[in-house]
């Protein structure tokens, strides 16, 4: 049953790292929108993605306050949130596949930096209370607290 366990969390660790993996990429394109787009792009997206929801309830709030929120977004901080996008990314995919590489030492570079991407994220979350970031940094807890048992594991298959 142990052997069952340490295979499934094993499983889990892999297919989060491929997760966290394919947020960068995710996170790179975003950027790269971000960097390239003539106008807001959030605040053309919102509208249109927002637009049956609007049709059967014009007054819906969630959807009027975004959609008024992302026009309001300064031009200086659509820079800010497109270059730590692209750093994020560069990070994320830089992680997932050192971690994929099965080397010993890249696990307790990845454990590093990964705790602080969580610091920084609490951080941010102290000051925007953003429900997105507190998820995503729970993910990051729990990849993190993943990291040891398999740097441990592959330590003892290593010779």
């Amino acid at each position: 049953m142990k052997e069952k366990l340490k295979l499934f969390w094993h499983r889990f660790f892999r297919v989060s790292v491929i997760i966290k993996g394919v947020d960068g990429v995710l996170d790179l394109v975003s950027s790269w929108f971000l960097f390239f787009s003539a106008t807001n792009p959030i605040a053309t997206a919102l509208p249109f993605l927002f637009r049956r929801e609007l049709l059967e309830d014009p007054e819906d709030f969630i959807a009027n306050w975004l959609i008024g929120a992302s026009q309001k977004v300064l031009p200086e901080t659509l820079t800010f949130i497109a270059v730590y996008l692209l750093i994020h990314g560069l990070v994320k995919i830089s992680l997932a596949l050192a971690l994929l590489s099965k080397h010993y030492r890249v696990y307790q570079v990845a454990g590093i930096v990964l705790a602080a991407f969580i610091g920084y994220q609490i951080y941010r979350f102290t000051h925007t209370h953003s429900l997105a970031l507190l998820l995503v940094t729970i993910y990051d807890v729990i990849i993190l607290s993943l990291i040891y048992p398999e740097a441990k594991n592959l330590k003892t298959k290593t010779p």
